[in-house]
């Protein structure tokens, strides 16, 4: 029976263990711990090392009554439009940061044990949304309010504490990350701030009915089966039992010798527009590459002239209302790529780009001014509508030959 009573209370140290977390909150915001379900009843603590302070009995008809000064009219027992109990502390202030305990009991037994660490600040500096490459070093930078080099700053990553307390930290892109950090001085936190990293989408862009291959490599898998590609909820693998075939509207190509794992599509739809991920799970599930697939419609190439120097505007040409997405595509002697994608309101331009562009909001026409003969290329406009093009423009930016005379030009 010994051994019965040591196995349980490891087993209750290691759920709270497991479930210890540290969340972070503004003043003046709230605070929720949700209660499992059907407890006979939960008792919630404020922890120290000197002492566990009783806040809330469920067991008690009238828990606020036995409420400290601090916690009085600001700690409620609620539930939420699923019907779902959760204790709340509203109207945090910087005094409640500290460790929290969640005991919920059924039938004489401890049912769960939820302990979280809150730190409460003065200041939210907001949140930043950053895209890498895969592998790639970041540095984050928690930004000061004032510079002040006695301040440092407690780092976060999905709720665990870093080790940590410079307020810059490099990390090394692997799937998405999410990041949090606390600017403290002594032992209040003045500000914190958000980071949310995500794998740099490689876009490619091709009309319907043409052929694509997303490349994807994976040297550790030489039986086909640690790599499969994600897409709208959907997998797809090798398939051992039907090799590759040209007959196949989308596969994946066989590997196994080569390692060579690219999705290919034989003849693309338009619905064939989507994000595609390469996963690999050699020791962990781990995103290889990432794929922003855009398939246009067909349309026919129109024509514009500019001499240097000069400014030109491009249009979508379409009567269509109904889209909640533009994408701008140019191809030119030094490349090609998406350099406006209203989906995700970024501008993938460098900084000389940028300035010679002026965009219209949603983006339908774009003024492309200071012309240069670097310039000259392919420029495509498409309008999606719920992740499938409805309409794209397809122009020609060509130099004017001013050797030619007495010549009449015209768009085609």
């Amino acid at each position: 029976m010994a051994w019965v009573i040591k196995l349980s209370l490891l087993l209750a140290v290691l759920v709270r263990t497991i479930l210890t977390d540290h969340v972070i909150r503004t003043e003046g915001g709230d605070y929720v711990f949700y209660i499992p379900d059907d407890p006979d009843y939960c008792l919630f603590y404020r922890t120290s090392a000197e002492e566990n302070l009783l806040l809330w009995n469920m067991s008690n008809p009238s828990p606020e009554n036995t409420l400290t000064a601090e916690f009085r009219g600001r700690l409620t027992l609620r539930k939420d439009k699923y019907d779902i109990l959760f204790i709340q502390i509203n109207n945090v202030i910087q005094s409640d940061s500290g460790q929290y305990r969640m005991e919920c009991w059924r039938n004489d037994r401890v049912i769960n044990q939820d302990t979280r660490d809150l730190l409460v600040c003065s200041h939210y500096n907001g949140m930043k949304d950053l895209y890498v490459d895969q592998g790639q070093t970041v540095e984050l930078q928690c930004d000061k309010s004032r510079d002040d080099d006695t301040m440092t700053a407690q780092w976060y990553e999905r709720g665990e504490q870093l080790p940590e307390s410079s307020v810059h930290l490099n990390v090394t892109m692997r799937n998405r990350m999410s990041y949090q950090c606390a600017l403290m001085e002594e032992q209040l936190c003045v500000s914190h701030q958000s980071f949310y990293l995500y794998i740099k989408r490689q876009y490619v862009v091709v009309s319907e009915g043409e052929e694509a291959v997303l490349s994807c490599f994976n040297q550790d898998d030489p039986n086909g089966t640690k790599t499969w590609w994600e897409y709208n909820y959907n997998t797809l693998k090798w398939d051992p039992s039907s090799l590759s075939s040209t007959e196949k509207q989308m596969y994946v190509t066989d590997g196994r010798t080569t390692g060579n794992y690219s999705l290919v599509f034989t003849s693309l739809m338009l619905n064939h527009t989507d994000v595609y991920r390469c996963w690999s799970d050699i020791n962990t599930p781990f995103i290889k590459e990432v794929y922003n697939l855009l398939v246009f419609l067909k349309s026919d190439l129109l024509t514009e002239f500019f001499s240097e120097g000069e400014q030109v505007v491009l249009r979508c040409n379409s009567n269509i209302t109904e889209y909640n997405r533009v994408v701008w595509f140019r191809h030119t002697a030094e490349g090609e790529h998406v350099f406006l994608d209203t989906d995700y309101n970024l501008l993938y331009m460098d900084q000389v780009l940028y300035e010679r562009i002026n965009a219209s909001h949603p983006g339908s026409f774009l003024v492309f001014s200071n012309l240069t003969l670097k310039d000259t290329g392919e420029y495509w406009c498409g309008l999606f509508y719920r992740d499938e093009c409805v309409s794209a423009t397809k122009t020609h930016l060509l130099e004017w030959d001013h050797s030619v005379m007495n010549s009449t030009f015209h768009k085609v």
